[in-house]
């Protein structure tokens, strides 16, 4: 279905996140 898509959208996301540095922030926030 489409949750797996939006799941894999979610990961990439992420992904993207954890490489950049500046969103160490946003880490926090999420509790990651």
């Amino acid at each position: 279905k489409s949750l797996t898509i939006r799941h894999a959208k979610l990961q990439l996301l992420l992904k993207i996140f954890w490489q950049k540095p500046q969103c160490s922030e946003t880490r926090e926030i999420n509790g990651m």
